[in-house]
């Protein structure tokens, strides 16, 4: 009889089904780990077809992308509130071994939890001041600072790792 595998919480403020290299690194995660995907839910039905082993819970209103950029400040407010509640429901019920948090708005979400971080960004905002007035600008600065706390930090070009670790003052090679 085989051991049961770890668990591990995947947060994703996105729809991961665009996001090819997103499902190539789940499907590859799964085969050590028992994988809970929380992601940003829209208007699109599932695109893909996520390997045995993977839950995915889709977080938020099902509306196009256009019209959640269309909303209000307290419409983003409200649905990123929703998020972060689910992924904490997430982390208190899979007591995950280790978290994978994509981009700036999952690692904010997952702020203080229990288990290691690997804090995956793939892309990356122009470094300096940002909108103190948007909940994106709140979560740019929470990110910058909480970044240096997770126990592994993912970009997918070395130039932009080093430039962005010395924007934040993270000493890590």
């Amino acid at each position: 009889m085989t051991e049961p595998k770890p668990p591990l919480l995947v947060v994703f403020y996105a729809n991961p089904d665009r996001f090819p290299p997103t499902y190539s690194a789940v499907t590859l995660l799964r085969e050590r780990f028992r994988v809970r995907l929380v992601c940003r839910a829209n208007d699109e039905a599932p695109s893909v077809t996520w390997p045995e082993g993977v839950r995915i819970d889709r977080v938020g209103p099902r509306v196009s992308d256009e019209q959640k950029r269309a909303g209000s400040a307290a419409a983003k407010l409200r649905e990123y509130a929703a998020f972060v509640a689910a992924v904490r429901r997430s982390l208190r019920a899979e007591r995950p071994r280790l978290v994978y948090a994509y981009e700036p708005h999952a690692l904010v979400a997952v702020a203080g939890c229990a288990a290691p971080v690997v804090y995956h960004r793939h892309d990356m905002e122009d470094l300096g001041a940002v909108d103190r007035r948007s909940l994106q600008g709140w979560v740019m600065i929470a990110a910058r600072r909480l970044g240096k706390s997770a126990a592994l930090l993912v970009m997918p070009e070395r130039h932009r790792a080093v430039s962005y670790q010395a924007f934040v003052g993270d000493p890590r090679p």
